[in-house]
């Protein structure tokens, strides 16, 4: 088994393996954030008039 070349290719394989997921644990997660507010809760204010003045809309993203 000592010789057996196949083996320690696959050996060669797993720290491979092993040392991708080291990498990519190290490697910052994207965050992804939304925020509405002042959205109208009656259906009847639901024109252009609220949404272009009063409703607020933020998105962002970061890395933590």
């Amino acid at each position: 088994m000592a010789h057996n070349h196949a083996l320690r290719a696959a050996q060669s394989q797993i720290q491979q393996s092993q040392a991708d997921e080291i990498t990519a644990a190290i490697r910052p997660n994207p965050v992804l954030t939304y925020d509405d507010l002042f959205i109208p809760i009656t259906p009847s204010d639901y024109n252009s008039t609220t949404f272009n003045q009063i409703t607020e809309f933020d998105a962002s993203a970061a890395f933590t």
